[in-house]
This record gives structure tokens, C-alpha cells and sequence, in this order.
């Protein structure tokens, strides 16, 4: 997304930020040398760990769980309009 990264950092002091995405801990982890952003998140949650996959709705499921949220406190920002629908079905923003 855009300005995303800028947000992220932006807002990494007032805010808790995690990172859900479709990929597996090694490739993260071989990013965030290269995207400070990456380093600033609470977590990185990933497909591969959460044994699931965006737009399923047990991604957002478990993804909630790790972060101990609710579905109302949680933004969910996304490229791909299908996710962003995935999460909806979630009841998360």
C-alpha cells in the first residue's frame, strides 16, 4: 500500500502495529534489514505460522488470538480488496 510504511513509523509510538501476512517467517525475516518499518512492528504474524491463509477466515481468527484483541480494536489495512473483505467477515474494521 502506498504511505503505508510512513504510517507505520508515523505511528509505531501510540499505537500497537502487527504485520499479517501471506508468507512464511523466513521471508520477513530476510525483509526487515531491508524496510525499517518491519522492525518496528509489536509482530509479524504470517500464513505459515497462523496455518492459514488471507482471506480465510481463520487467518483473522487466530490473528486476534495473538494479539489478544477484539475484532473493534482492530484496524485491518490491506492492497487486495478480497482480505479486506475476509477481515470484515471477522467483524474487524
Amino acid at each position: 500500500i502506498p504511505g503505508i510504511a510512513d504510517l507505520i513509523m508515523r505511528y509505531r509510538h501510540q499505537l500497537k502495529i502487527y504485520i499479517l501476512s501471506n508468507t512464511n517467517r523466513s521471508h520477513i525475516e530476510a525483509a526487515k534489514p531491508k524496510y525499517e518499518f518491519l522492525q518496528t512492528t509489536k509482530a509479524l504474524l504470517t500464513s505459515y505460522d497462523l496455518k492459514s491463509r488471507k482471506p480465510e477466515v481463520e487467518i483473522y481468527e487466530r490473528a486476534l488470538a495473538k494479539m489478544k484483541a477484539a475484532p473493534h480494536e482492530v484496524l485491518f489495512l490491506d492492497d487486495r480488496e478480497d482480505n479486506v473483505l475476509g477481515a470484515r467477515a471477522c467483524r474487524i474494521h
